[in-house]
């Protein structure tokens, strides 16, 4: 579970500065097969931050693991801050990851994440 606090927190929490170093932090964990897709999927969030001038981060409520199945999952609020002026418009969802896992070679690689509103 500390693995998967760890992955969320370089994914679900950034800004335009951070984002790119927690994307290489990221895909250094990913599965080779995976590491295309999501680098395309950090890089196409990333455009979106920069044009909106944007910033997020994911409140965790709850958190969880299933060993066997190698998924970890987070449920909380993902917040979205807008400038607008001298003032921040925040959008917040209530939202579930998942994060799926693949051991190889005794190290666990991220196969994908996979987003849903509760």
């Amino acid at each position: 579970e500390t693995f998967g606090l760890y992955l969320s927190s370089l994914l679900f929490s950034k800004d335009v500065i951070s984002a790119p170093l927690k994307m290489e932090e990221v895909l250094s964990y990913a599965h080779p097969s995976k590491k295309r897709a999501l680098q395309k999927m950090l890089e196409e969030e990333f455009l979106q931050l920069e044009q909106a001038q944007s910033s997020f981060s994911f409140e965790t409520k709850r958190y969880f693991s299933d060993p066997a199945k190698k998924i970890f999952i987070l449920e909380g609020t993902q917040k979205i801050y807008y400038p607008k002026g001298e003032e921040v418009e925040i959008e917040e969802t209530d939202l579930r990851y998942h994060l799926i896992f693949k051991m190889e070679e005794g190290q666990l690689k991220l196969l994908n994440i996979k987003k849903e509103n509760l």
